[in-house]
């Protein structure tokens, strides 16, 4: 699904360059905060369906990645 693979595309080079980098427990801790505000922007940025469900698109993804950018080790702007 192309929203997995968005998802994906921004989450996995994040947690390739912190295993690489050796993180730090806390820069972890604080990479894991920013997943959760990530995913709290996708949903946000998604369009609400008249059940109240919502389904998360793929220019959701980069709406919630201008939210937590920059933030180590997802982006650097």
């Amino acid at each position: 699904e192309e929203v997995t693979d968005l998802m994906e595309e921004f989450v996995s080079p994040g947690a390739v360059r912190a295993i690489q980098e050796k993180a730090t427990e806390t820069q972890l801790k604080k990479a894991d905060e920013a997943l959760v505000r990530f995913v709290y922007a996708m949903v946000k940025a998604s369009p609400r369906q008249p059940d109240g469900s919502v389904v998360v698109d793929a220019s959701a993804i980069e709406t919630a990645a201008k939210v937590i950018c920059p933030v180590y080790p997802f982006c650097d702007r």
